[in-house]
């Protein structure tokens, strides 16, 4: 739906005060005039559907760079920046911060600061998330 596609979808709430909220993305990032745009074809298809039984609000939104890297999709437009990624390893847990350089089908590589390049294979990736930088450029 208009170029876009789907990152997470949840809906939370109660009877009489539901919250669809779809968080979607495009390959180039998406706009809020794109988010208004797939809400009112959403709602639409939703209502027409009757998807949803009684009355409910539907957030549409970028999953802006707070919440976690979900689809492989997400990964390339990321490079260069630092990620946060927590991943299996053998019988282990590892968490890792470095600077995402590169994105393959199987797994993505992360500079640690004054380390060598890591591959991450993809299907261990338990969470990724963007580290947000305050003052640098995003190609340093």
């Amino acid at each position: 739906m208009h170029g876009a596609f789907l990152v997470d979808l949840s809906l939370r709430g109660e009877r009489h005060s539901k919250v669809l909220e779809a968080f979607v993305d495009t390959d180039a990032g998406i706009t809020a005039d794109g988010c208004a745009a797939i809400s009112r074809d959403l709602s639409t298809r939703l209502d027409h559907e009757n998807l949803i039984q009684g009355r409910y609000n539907l957030v549409v939104s970028s999953p802006g760079l707070d919440r976690p890297l979900k689809q492989f999709r997400q990964y390339p437009k990321n490079v260069g920046r630092n990620l946060k990624v927590r991943y299996r390893s053998a019988e282990e847990v590892r968490t890792v911060v470095g600077r995402l350089v590169e994105v393959r089908e199987e797994n993505i590589g992360l500079e640690e600061r004054g380390k060598e390049e890591i591959l991450i294979p993809l299907d261990s990736i338990l969470e990724s998330k963007v580290e947000i930088e305050f003052g640098h450029s995003r190609n340093k």
